[in-house]
């Protein structure tokens, strides 16, 4: 949206963000976290409406995106690449919840990694 100021001659824009960026905004805010490995404590999950989006290894730094639920619409809806998401939401996470380091990977829904639990040992 642009103003114009007629007193000062000046012309304010105001920055708007990208539809995506406000996507991944609306879909952080409503998160849950939750710790799934009490032996290990170094797995993290991430839901909305009680379904895993997101689940975070602190050891690895490896940050797993439900393909279908997540990553997809990035690249399908929104014309992202693969690194493009990556840095998305890597910028975004990284800056929400205070960690450092995490590599987003995209996941399928299908991967035994959604099927992690209370019980999890190891990956």
């Amino acid at each position: 949206m642009i103003e114009y100021c007629s007193q000062t001659r000046c012309v304010l824009v105001e920055k708007t963000m990208p539809p995506y960026e406000i996507y991944l905004n609306d879909m952080l805010e409503e998160l849950i976290i939750n710790n799934l490995d009490e032996v290990y404590h170094c797995y993290i999950s991430f839901l909305k409406n009680e379904e895993k989006l997101f689940l975070y290894n602190e050891r690895t730094g490896d940050f797993w995106c439900h393909s279908q639920r997540v990553w997809d619409i990035f690249e399908l809806k929104h014309s992202l690449d693969y690194y493009e998401i990556q840095n998305l939401i890597k910028c975004k996470i990284e800056k929400r919840f205070k960690i450092k380091n995490i590599n987003p990977i995209r996941l399928p829904s299908n991967a035994d990694v959604w099927k992690i639990n209370v019980t999890l040992n190891n990956i």
